[in-house]
This record gives structure tokens, sequence and C-alpha cells, in this order.
């Protein structure tokens, strides 16, 4: 899949990919956008993770039937941890 790689940050209504640009502008209401703009910044924001997330969860799917030398634990482990810095961005709960 291709979009535009790199950190996405969000920057008040922005969301910047630093050293390429802006990806999205969510409009205020005064603007004709909504009144969750902020949360829709955020979740723009989250979205590499987010793809990276399902990705891994994806993969670990795709792995049946797993070898029997499979560290499963650590995979899961490694999703999860993945799923769960996603999860804290598009909440706004990250920096």
């Amino acid at each position: 899949m291709e979009y535009t790689k790199g950190v996405w940050k969000q920057d008040g209504l922005s969301v910047k990919a630093w050293g390429r640009g802006v990806i999205s502008i969510s409009p205020t209401p005064e603007k004709g956008g909504v009144f969750e703009c902020v949360a829709n910044a955020q979740l723009i924001a989250a979205a590499p993770e987010m793809y990276e997330a399902l990705k891994a969860w994806d993969d670990l799917r795709a792995m049946e039937p797993l070898d029997s030398g499979s560290d499963i634990e650590a995979i899961l482990t490694d999703c999860s941890e993945i799923t769960d810095k996603a999860l804290l961005k598009a909440e706004g709960r990250t920096p």
C-alpha cells in the first residue's frame, strides 16, 4: 500500500508528516466542518500506526498453521504493543 511514509503528527487541526508536508486539515464547524474536528485530526494522525497494527494481526492470522518453533507469545505481545500504541495516538493520549 502506498501512502505518505514517516511519522504523522497532529498540529492543532492539521496533520503533518514532518519533513514531507501537510497530510490533512480538519475544518471547524465555522468553515464547513464538524464539531469533532480535533478528534478527527487525532484519528487521521494515527492512521499509519493503525494500519501497521492491523497488518501485524493480519500477518499473524496468515501464519496458520504456526510452526512448532514459533514463539506465539512473543508474536502476540508485539501485535498487542503495536495496537496499544495506535489506539493511544488515535485517542489523543500521546504527544
